[in-house]
């Protein structure tokens, strides 16, 4: 009897995977949720800083993303715990806006956008310019609202722009590889159109 069991068993087992009717994606296909494994922002090459003087502790920062902008820049950079960005205002008679945040730890932050968790923070300068950072250890998501009409002039490093609203102007700049950024301006743009 306990023959007959552990045969049944066992033919059961096999038909189930000669019929693809267990949990796995088969062989050849990627399970959706690894398809794209996004290289983590302390991978990317980095960039040299144009232009203005770095920030003092540049030595422990790796741009990233550099932006100009008729009022000044924007610059993207990851450090060894944190993603973070800073503007420029150019003329330098205001101070400009410094984010930073840490990666999310394991439960933590959001999933707003792929490539997460994400930690948020957000931050102005008192001169109409305001920045909210989205941080993971894959992508940054940056909307940024100017103060000044006019888009981003030179772009340099990994970066996708995209502008989401016009009053006030808002730039949406996405920093990462390649196809985390397109997978993160999709999710971003569906959501776009359901609202």
């Amino acid at each position: 009897m306990a023959d007959r069991n552990r045969a049944w068993v066992l033919g059961a087992a096999l038909l189930s995977v000669l019929t693809g009717c267990g949990d796995s994606g088969g062989p050849h296909e990627p399970h959706p949720s690894t398809a794209h494994h996004a290289t983590p922002l302390a991978r990317l090459e980095p960039i040299p800083l144009g232009g203005a003087s770095p920030p003092e502790d540049a030595g422990r920062l790796t741009f990233l993303a550099e932006l100009s902008f008729p009022h000044g820049r924007l610059v993207a950079y990851v450090a060894e715990d944190a993603c973070g960005l800073l503007t420029d205002p150019g003329d330098r008679t205001e101070g400009g806006i410094r984010l930073e945040s840490g990666f999310p730890g394991e439960g933590q932050g959001s999933d707003r956008y792929p490539g997460g968790p994400y930690g948020t923070v957000s931050g102005a300068d008192g001169a109409g310019r305001w920045a909210s950072l989205s941080c993971s250890r894959n992508a940054m998501v940056i909307d940024y609202v100017s103060g000044a009409p006019g888009a981003p002039g030179r772009t340099r490093g990994h970066a996708t722009l995209t502008e989401v609203a016009d009053n006030p102007a808002t730039t949406r700049i996405v920093v990462g590889d390649t196809g985390i950024r397109e997978r993160i301006s999709r999710r971003a743009a569906a959501a776009a159109h359901r609202t």
